[in-house]
């Protein structure tokens, strides 16, 4: 199994699952094989899903690196921290749906006070 992070130098040709921290979730999280590294950036080579077609190039800082491993041990780590997180994404989805309705009431309330108005005349201010 991959070990963590921090207890383990990055090296070329080394497999890792790349994602932004603090920002993209498991399921945006993507492989990429390591090219070079300083110990704060690394050169990767991602290629689509499939593994198929031409890779690209990128440099990513090093925190970029959620895990280090082979691409089985990876997609399980993937799968796993998915898993973990859901009750917390399904808790932060109910969440935004709630403000998203509360935000629709406003807007609704505003539009209602704004026709019950009379109209004033466009040079006359208010």
């Amino acid at each position: 199994m991959s070990k963590p992070i921090a207890r383990q130098k990055l090296a070329p040709g080394m497999t890792v699952l790349l994602g932004m921290p603090g920002h993209s979730m498991p399921g945006e999280w993507w492989l990429g094989t390591v090219i070079w590294t300083d110990g704060h950036e690394i050169l990767v080579e991602t290629y689509p899903p499939s593994r198929c077609g031409k890779g690209e190039k990128s440099l990513q800082h090093i925190t970029w690196v959620r895990a280090i491993g082979t691409i089985p041990e990876l997609g399980e780590i993937q799968r796993r921290c998915r898993e973990e997180l859901k009750p917390l994404t399904d808790a932060v989805k109910a969440a935004e749906d709630s403000l998203r309705a509360a935000r629709d009431a406003v807007y609704a309330r505003l539009d209602e006070i704004a026709a019950a108005e009379p109209m004033r005349e466009a040079g006359g201010g208010i």
